[in-house]
């Protein structure tokens, strides 16, 4: 018996373009149980920001995390994956259809390198502003994301540590760094979305008051070892 997330997902992408079947294959997927951000959740969260009648939007938005490894990967890997599932699951789309959605997943990717002024196709901006839209949330349900984030990546990072018997254990002020990283490259943008404008000021205003939280815990955590 489907769950209200997964009949929420199924009553915005079943079509004849996209049978039961292929939403039967995102429900197990998104609910693999080493992911904790890369969710259903998530999807719905970025659904909720597309039209109906936005039908390359939807597929790009569905697809975008279908495939994600349960153990760290390079950069792109998870993204070139899920891209390669658009022509096996949108079958019915045409060929530049296909293409372009697979564009916009990859794009995912290399947001973090460049500046969104750069040279893609505005499906692939929707999505890549999309991606992001849980920061520009109330600031209680954006570091609850942001919390998700670090768990799902304690995780696959410990399997890693468990499975090569590596000397050292991440520790939660790895993941904080990390995430410091991960917002501190936002900021250097000029700006963080391409077309959700709306977005823009509130993201930002979450992101500070997040970065600020995260130094104090790593203080904190340097106060105890100290």
């Amino acid at each position: 018996m489907k769950n209200q997330t997964e009949e929420y997902i199924e009553n915005k992408l079943k079509s004849p373009n996209f049978p039961e079947s292929n939403v039967k294959i995102l429900i197990e997927s998104y609910t693999q149980p080493w992911r904790k951000y890369h969710t259903l959740e998530h999807v719905v969260q970025m659904l909720a920001h597309v039209d109906d009648d936005d039908m390359l939007l939807k597929y790009a938005v569905a697809l975008h995390d279908v495939v994600y490894a349960q153990y760290p990967v390079a950069l792109g890997v998870n993204e070139y994956r899920s891209a390669n599932t658009v022509s096996k699951l949108c079958h019915s789309l045409t060929y530049f259809e296909i293409k372009e959605i697979e564009e916009a997943i990859i794009a995912t990717a290399f947001w973090q390198i460049s500046q969104p002024c750069a040279v893609i196709s505005s499906l692939a901006e929707d999505l890549c502003d999309l991606d992001l839209s849980d920061l520009a949330l109330p600031y209680d349900e954006m570091t609850y994301w942001a919390d998700l984030a670090l768990a799902e990546a304690k995780g696959l990072y410990d399997k890693v540590w468990v499975c090569s018997n590596a000397s050292t254990e991440v520790t939660n002020a790895m993941l904080y760094s990390g995430q410091i990283k991960f917002f501190t490259t936002l900021l250097r943008r000029d700006k963080i979305y391409y077309n959700h404008s709306l977005f823009e000021e509130k993201a930002k205003e979450n992101v500070l008051r997040r970065l600020t939280l995260l130094q104090e815990k790593i203080k904190n955590l340097q106060g105890t070892e100290n």
